[in-house]
C-alpha cells in the first residue's frame, strides 16, 4: 500500500518568525500534520481508496478518511504558500482577469476574500475556487472541508495551483517557484488557501 509521508517544509521552522513563530510550526506541523498522515495511512489500510492520490481520496472519501486526508492536503497547501515579499504583489495574467471578471476588481475581490475569513465561525478555511462554468467563488469551509468534498459537480474541472495568506507582515524567505498563480496575494485571517482552475480553462 502506498504510504503518504509528512511534507518536508519548504524553508527553516523558525523562518516565519515574527508572524509565525517557530514554536507554532513545531505544534501544527510536526504534531498535527503529522497525526493526520499517521491516521490516513491507518484508516486507508485494506481500503478501496489505498493506492489513490491524496485529492482524489478528498472526493472520494467519507469520515474520518475524509477527515484526515482534507487536513493534509489543505495543511500542504498552507505550509507550501510562503515566499519573499515582492513589490506590486498582484495576480497576473488569466488568473488577474478572471478575478477582474468575477469580482469588479482585485481590491474587491480581496475586501470579500477578508470578510469571508473574518466570519468564518470556529476551525476552517476560507477558498477561492473556479466552479464547473469557471466561474470564480469564494467559499467557506468548516474543519478538514474544502470544495474537492463539498462541491462534488467542480472538482473534476479543478486543480490546485497554489496558495497564499496575507498578514501585512513581512513574508519568509524565497523559495523556488510552484506556479504562476503564486504571483497572487490573498487577504484574510486564519487558515486561508488559493484553489483555482488551470489558468487555460480560465479564459
Amino acid at each position: 500500500m502506498k504510504k503518504f509521508e509528512l511534507m518536508a517544509l519548504p524553508y527553516a521552522d523558525n523562518a516565519l518568525e515574527p508572524v509565525i513563530s517557530k514554536e507554532t510550526i513545531g505544534f501544527h506541523h510536526g504534531k498535527h500534520l503529522l497525526a493526520y498522515v499517521n491516521n490516513l495511512n491507518g484508516l486507508l489500510e485494506g481500503s478501496s481508496l489505498a493506492e489513490l492520490p491524496l485529492e482524489e481520496i478528498v472526493k472520494k472519501a467519507e469520515g474520518g478518511i475524509l477527515n484526515n486526508a482534507g487536513q493534509i492536503l489543505n495543511h500542504e497547501l498552507y505550509f507550501g504558500q510562503f515566499t519573499a515579499p515582492k513589490e506590486n504583489n498582484k495576480p497576473i495574467g488569466r488568473l488577474a482577469d478572471a478575478i477582474v471578471r468575477d469580482f469588479g476588481s482585485f481590491e474587491a475581490f480581496k475586501e470579500e476574500f477578508q470578510k469571508k475569513g473574518a466570519t468564518l465561525f470556529g476551525s476552517g478555511w476560507v477558498w477561492l475556487s473556479a466552479d464547473a462554468d469557471s466561474k470564480l467563488v469564494i467559499t467557506q469551509e468548516t474543519n478538514a472541508a474544502n470544495p474537492c468534498a463539498t462541491r462534488p459537480e467542480a472538482p473534476a474541472d479543478l486543480r490546485c495551483l497554489g496558495t497564499r495568506l496575507l498578514s501585512g507582515l513581512p513574508e519568509p524567505p524565497s523559495r523556488p517557484p510552484r506556479s504562476p498563480v503564486e504571483d497572487c496575494q490573498l487577504g484574510g485571517r486564519g487558515k486561508q488557501a488559493l484553489k483555482v482552475k488551470s489558468e487555460e480553462s480560465l479564459e
